[in-house]
């Protein structure tokens, strides 16, 4: 991901350059995000018994 690294950069240089010619205060907003994990949802299978019954009865 060189590109978001090179991106955040080009972010930091036009708001500092930005406060250095006196601008209004400005940040960017997703500085302060962190990467979360998701956490996977845990599979509830069918018992073998209830999922050939039902096959039958379609196949029906």
């Amino acid at each position: 991901m060189e590109w978001a690294a090179a991106l955040n950069q080009v972010f930091k240089i036009g708001i500092k350059t930005h406060k250095t010619n006196g601008g209004g205060l400005l940040d960017k907003p997703a500085a302060d995000l962190k990467r979360v994990r998701i956490k996977q949802k845990e599979l509830q299978l069918p018992e073998p018994a209830y999922f050939f019954s039902s096959m039958v009865r379609s196949s029906m």
